[in-house]
């Protein structure tokens, strides 16, 4: 492997933008949730990302400096896929229950059957993702 030097030359506007506008967006205001479908989106997305980093930093912690060559591994592969569903779906319904939760208790939602709606709407979003269907209909028993 060749050693490479990076300067000034190799750097674009759009890398910095990419990493300077990075550091101010804890500052940006957020986009308010308005509706059940981005309620559903806001759900679907941040467990999404939660899944993901609790799966693959956990890996990388276990596993050590090498944690890359195991993913060469067929066998190792389905067990992290299926994992990664497992979480998934918890997470799913970790974020639902406590933002209906919040909602009742801060602004008095009275319609909480909604949880339970949205919950099975992302699920079966995710059968196009290639979720396994008994993690879905586990997932949909627990809820």
């Amino acid at each position: 492997m060749a050693k490479y030097k990076l300067t000034w030359k190799d750097l674009t506007l759009r890398d910095f933008k990419t990493y300077l506008f990075a550091l101010f967006k804890a500052f940006i205001p957020k986009k308010k949730i308005k509706t059940l479908d981005e309620l559903e989106d806001f759900i679907q997305t941040k467990s999404a990302w939660v899944t993901q980093v609790t799966l693959y930093n956990y890996l990388k912690t276990r596993m050590g400096t090498r944690y890359v060559l195991h993913f060469d591994n067929d066998k190792f592969m389905s067990s992290v896929n299926l994992a990664k569903w497992n979480i998934y779906s918890v997470s799913i319904q970790d974020l639902t229950f406590f933002i209906f939760s919040y909602l009742k208790v801060n602004f008095n939602y009275k319609d909480t059957q909604q949880a339970k709606e949205i919950f099975n709407k992302i699920l079966d979003d995710e059968i196009s993702n290639k979720m396994p269907l008994d993690i879905i209909d586990e997932a949909k028993k627990k809820f």
